[in-house]
């Protein structure tokens, strides 16, 4: 079974969406090292691995009109995942796209207009 292993969280206000989660879950966030200001990406940590339900995520700046919580799927291959996903309906709207020492992601619409997201590890990604 697939299991969902990141999330991503689009906000209007970093500042203010982290002061919200903190004091709500104490959650911690972390600024990724590398990101374009324009595209403020802020990494979320939610607990310990040896918690259950624990998933790290991602906060960023919302990047248009309608940009909603993504939550990614780790599976065992990106390809084989994407063609069965579009072959079930669904559509492509990131294509496969490198992480660099990671892994590999796509972003699909569901038939009911939901994105999700595929995430393949590979730490050789480049």
């Amino acid at each position: 079974m697939a299991n969902i292993c990141y999330f991503e969280i689009p906000v209007n206000d970093i500042a203010r969406a982290q002061a919200f989660y903190a004091q709500l879950f104490d959650w911690r966030f972390e600024k990724m090292p590398g990101t374009a200001p324009e595209f403020d990406y802020w990494s979320v940590d939610t607990g310990t691995p040896n918690e259950p339900g624990v998933a790290f995520g991602g906060m960023m700046k919302r990047q248009a009109p309608g940009h909603q919580v993504t939550q990614y799927v780790s599976v065992t291959s990106l390809d084989r995942s994407l063609e069965k996903a579009q072959s079930l309906g669904a559509t492509v709207l990131v294509p496969r796209t490198a992480v660099s020492g990671k892994g590999f992601f796509a972003i699909c619409r569901d038939l009911d207009g939901n994105p999700f997201g595929l995430w393949e590890c590979d730490m050789s990604a480049e």
